[in-house]
């Protein structure tokens, strides 16, 4: 029985696009044999779950010819078949992608040349909208004093906040209190949350409203004027496009919110 001869997917790097919309790279088979195994390996970049590709398998005329495995990658592992499928010369290895980070990657795999030992195998397949999702903490946008904050999911991605910290300054302004509420909605549909603050804020304050999945909610800012808030059990669930804003009752035009500080996960949504 002859060795297998590794494969490289013709030597064409992939390229990904970081504003999590797809991209596509067809690579010729080149051989008449047995698919042995077939992944990816990165070359540039450190995606952590940020990144996600599905590997398929075409005809020469682009008939489709199944999935052969698809999933996240991260620095400990990579979608990857092991089996054996029997293929001919002209057909392609698709390998698609979506992506939040910069990436290069390319394919690796070992072809049976002109021998044909169809098998199972194994293979990675994850969904898109499975696993630990990745990690992110970053400030959203900075609203214009006298404004509200307003962030939104950006398309291509699912959110899901599993805490945030809002600084709100009250100018010297005298007016009434000020109410802090925190709402995620969606623009065309309506709201899906709404916290109002357990306190008022007066004029000439500082205070953080700190928010939490399974957080108390306080009756009083403590001693570093701090407000803990409660968001869903779950975390707060966001698609491209839906928003989280605030509602400041009694806003005064020189009041000042901070851009927000956000922990979240976030899966690339892809369907």
């Amino acid at each position: 029985m002859p060795s297998p001869v590794n494969w490289s997917g013709e030597g064409i790097s992939h390229t990904v696009a970081t504003d999590r919309t797809s991209t596509i790279t067809n690579h010729r088979l080149g051989v008449n044999g047995t698919l042995m195994n077939l992944g990816v390996e990165v070359v540039t970049g450190s995606p952590k779950n940020n990144v996600y590709v599905r590997l398929s398998r075409f005809s020469s005329s682009g008939a489709f010819r199944g999935d052969i495995c698809y999933g996240y990658l991260n620095a400990v592992r990579t979608p990857d078949y092991v089996g054996g499928i029997v293929i001919s010369a002209d057909d392609r290895i698709r390998l698609e992608s979506w992506a939040a980070v910069a990436c290069t990657m390319r394919l690796t795999g070992s072809i049976m040349e002109g021998s044909f030992i169809p098998a199972g195998g194994t293979a990675m397949k994850q969904g898109n909208l499975e696993g630990q999702g990745a990690i992110r903490h970053f400030l959203g946008s900075d609203a214009a004093a006298g404004a509200n904050f307003s962030d939104s999911c950006p398309t291509g991605a699912r959110q899901r906040i599993d805490s945030m910290m809002v600084t709100f300054v009250t100018s010297t302004i005298v007016g009434s209190a000020r109410t802090m509420s925190i709402i995620a909605d969606n623009a065309a549909l309506g709201k899906m949350y709404k916290q109002v603050a357990g306190d008022t804020q007066a004029n000439s304050l500082t205070f953080n409203y700190v928010l939490w999945r399974l957080g108390i909610l306080s009756s009083a800012e403590d001693a570093q004027n701090e407000l803990t808030l409660p968001l869903a059990e779950g975390g707060i669930t966001l698609q491209g496009g839906d928003r989280i804003k605030s509602s400041v009752g009694s806003l005064q035009a020189l009041d000042d919110i901070s851009p927000v500080l956000y922990q979240l996960r976030e899966w690339l949504d892809i369907d």
